[in-house]
């Protein structure tokens, strides 16, 4: 008599079919997070936080941190550490990509750092503190 195989799956399982589409890294993503990138930097340099999060709600970046959570969870090391390595391989092309695109648009005009460039440096550096900063 053959054992009866369930079709049902666990809750673990369930969570490792929903981060294995983070645990690799394809072209649309790095495009992806390449336009998020270059879209806060522009709402960094106009000073208006709505861009800045509109970029954040855009970026594929919560993928990897999911994946990264949940492997660290149920104890894959492997898998955390190359969730790790994707995140921080998705940072240095927004890094680059901004550095890049910031000095390109400083040769064509002056670029001021703003309030909002000044609250991401310091929390308390900016001009226009919403609480009250003495």
């Amino acid at each position: 008599m053959k054992k009866k195989e369930s079709k049902e799956r666990t809750p673990i399982e369930v969570l490792m079919d929903s981060v294995r589409a983070y645990s690799e890294i394809d072209r649309w993503k790095v495009a992806l997070i390449a336009i998020a990138g270059i879209i806060a930097m522009i709402g960094l340099f106009m000073n208006n936080v709505a861009i800045i999060i509109g970029a954040m709600l855009l970026s594929p970046m919560l993928g990897p941190i999911y994946a990264f959570t949940i492997n660290v969870t149920v104890g894959k090391g492997n898998e955390a550490m190359r969730n790790i390595i994707h995140m921080l391989l998705l940072i240095f092309v927004v890094i680059t990509l901004s550095a890049v695109s910031t000095y390109i648009l400083q040769q064509f005009t002056d670029l001021a750092i703003t309030d909002e460039i000044r609250l991401r440096g310091h929390p308390l550096a900016a001009s226009t503190c919403p609480w009250q900063c003495s």
